[in-house]
């Protein structure tokens, strides 16, 4: 997911990432774009912070962009 996505495309994006038969299995996202506003918590198992954030809580807000609602297993790595 990249700044330049228009809504639709990233609302697309999203959805097929979190259904369950598509075969998008990974998203890359940047703090900026992914921190706030995404639910990926159907399809997200697995969180990597491959950079440190600007604070603890953009770090927070970005996994926990698969914490919320339903889940069974989330790992995160940092």
């Amino acid at each position: 997911m990249h700044a330049k996505l228009n809504d639709q495309e990233r609302r697309s994006l999203v959805e097929n990432f979190n259904d369950p038969k598509s075969n998008l299995k990974v998203m890359i996202i940047t703090y900026n774009i992914g921190s706030v506003g995404l639910n990926l918590h159907e399809a997200c198992d697995f969180v990597i912070l491959s950079a440190p954030g600007r604070n603890w809580s953009q770090e927070a807000q970005a996994f926990g962009r698969c914490l919320q609602g339903p889940m069974d297993l989330t790992n995160v790595w940092i």
